[in-house]
C-alpha cells in the first residue's frame, strides 16, 4: 500500500488538511502505473511535530510502500501538490525504497503470500 508521510506542516485547520489529503490522492490517481483508484488504496499521514519552531518553513515528505519505475515522477507530483499549498516553504520529497527484502508485512497481503512459494528456502545458506 502506498504510504505518504508529510512532516513539519504548519498549524492548519482540519478543512485545510483534508484539502491537502484530497489533492495528494488526486495526484496519485492520475499516475496509472500506481493502480491507485481512490483514498482507500493509499495512506496519507500527517504526523504532529513536537517542536513547533520553524514548522512550515521546511516540509519533508516520505513516500513508501510501492515499487514503480518512475519514482522521480511520483515524488515530483506529491512535492508539487504540497508546494502549491505552501508556496513559501522549501519542500523535500524522498521515495523510500521498497522491495521483497525491505521487511514489509501487510495483513491484506498475508493470505495471498501464504499461497505463494517463498523464493528463499531456509537451507542454511544465504537468504535462509
Amino acid at each position: 500500500m502506498l504510504k505518504i508521510k508529510t512532516w513539519c506542516l504548519p498549524k492548519m485547520t482540519q478543512d485545510t488538511l483534508l484539502e491537502l489529503h484530497q489533492a495528494i490522492v488526486s495526484a496519485m490517481v492520475k499516475i496509472p502505473e500506481l493502480g491507485i483508484k481512490n483514498e482507500n488504496d493509499m495512506c496519507n499521514l500527517f504526523p504532529g511535530d513536537l517542536m513547533k519552531y520553524g514548522l512550515g518553513t521546511e516540509i519533508l515528505i516520505e513516500i513508501s510502500g510501492i515499487d514503480c519505475d518512475d519514482r522521480y515522477e511520483v515524488a515530483k507530483k506529491v512535492g508539487a501538490v504540497v508546494k502549491k499549498m505552501f508556496p513559501k516553504a522549501n519542500v523535500d520529497c524522498d521515495f523510500i525504497e521498497y522491495g521483497p527484502h525491505s521487511g514489509h508485512w501487510s495483513s491484506k497481503e498475508e493470505a495471498a503470500e501464504a499461497r505463494k512459494p517463498y523464493p528463499f528456502k531456509n537451507s542454511g545458506g544465504e537468504g535462509g
